[in-house]
């Protein structure tokens, strides 16, 4: 045993024993190290219940799902609209509506035309017919023309003065350009027949008998009816040219558009009176004891009634 340490220890002492050594240690080392290095590592957490968020940023164009076009049985401009883009709207809202001044005044008319032949009826019915009521009612006549002549006056001299220049002689133009040829036409044409039928009115007026007979009261009513149909074709142009697209551009003939919106009410206010005096006359004319006659007043009253639904 002794032997076999000193030789032992003989060869230790050797360099080239001492070297392998160290290699031999070294790349034990070296192995151990690297073997290590190479475990895989391991994070540890504890598992709960949490929000999971996820982000996307994207660059588009929002389509709407559905895309419906309005239309309007009748073309016109748009007088208001009611809603705005991206509004909730349901079945039976009015989302716009178009200008309908001119259709307005058409209703109104067509229901004091009703008025008066409701009226008409319930005289017949009502066997109003006296001589004393007839009487009363020619006594009437002359006052409802003239109020009816100083409507039409003031509608075609007055609240239309800031919409035309010229005159009989010369002819009338606009003040404006409503871009639209037979609607300026249209309206030049009907202020001057306008301004030749009050003239004409004036004279019959002038000329008229100081105790005029029954006949020739209702040849003025008459006569009356046909100058105010003149009138009134003149003010409906005439609100016709102040609404055009180009026109609207005007704010300037904002107070000109008011003026004749009320001429075009007070024409039509004397329109239905005249016509009103002349049906009441008619109607106490008339034999209320005649059936067939009642009848063919009521079939007037459906008449009238259709128009106006209309």
């Amino acid at each position: 045993m002794k032997k076999w340490l000193k030789k032992s220890l003989r060869l230790l002492r050797k360099p080239t024993v001492i070297i392998g050594l160290i290699v031999v240690v070294s790349g034990s080392a070296i192995f151990i190290s690297t073997r290590n290095n190479n475990q895989p590592q391991y994070e540890s957490v504890i598992a709960e219940r949490q929000d999971i968020t996820q982000e996307v940023s994207v660059t588009g164009r929002v389509n709407a799902l559905e895309d419906i076009d309005l239309s309007f049985e009748k073309t016109g401009t748009v007088g208001k609209v009611y809603v705005n883009v991206g509004d909730q709207v349901t079945a039976g809202q009015t989302l716009v509506s178009l200008r309908n001044s001119d259709i307005s005044a058409l209703l109104n008319q067509a229901e004091a035309q009703v008025q008066a032949a409701r009226a008409v009826l319930a005289e017949l019915t009502n066997n109003a017919d006296s001589e004393q009521a007839l009487k009363n009612a020619y006594g009437n006549v002359l006052n409802t023309i003239n109020d009816a002549l100083a409507k039409s006056e003031d509608a075609v001299r007055t609240k239309s003065a800031d919409v035309f220049s010229g005159s009989e002689v010369k002819g009338y133009t606009l003040t404006f350009n409503p871009c639209e040829s037979s609607v300026s036409l249209s309206a030049r044409a009907l202020r001057l027949k306008a301004e030749l039928e009050l003239d004409e009115w004036n004279r019959e007026l002038r000329d008229f008998p100081a105790d005029p007979s029954n006949n020739t009261l209702d040849s003025a009513l008459t006569k009356s009816q046909a100058h105010l149909d003149v009138i009134r074709q003149f003010v409906n142009a005439t609100n016709a040219a102040l609404v055009t697209n180009c026109a609207l551009d005007y704010s300037s003939l904002d107070t000109a558009r008011t003026n004749m919106t009320t001429a075009q009410t007070n024409v039509l206010t004397a329109i239905s009176n005249v016509n009103s005096l002349a049906q009441s006359i008619a109607s106490k004319k008339i034999s209320v004891n005649n059936y067939d006659e009642v009848s063919a007043q009521e079939a007037k009253v459906k008449a009238a009634e259709a128009s106006a639904d209309n």
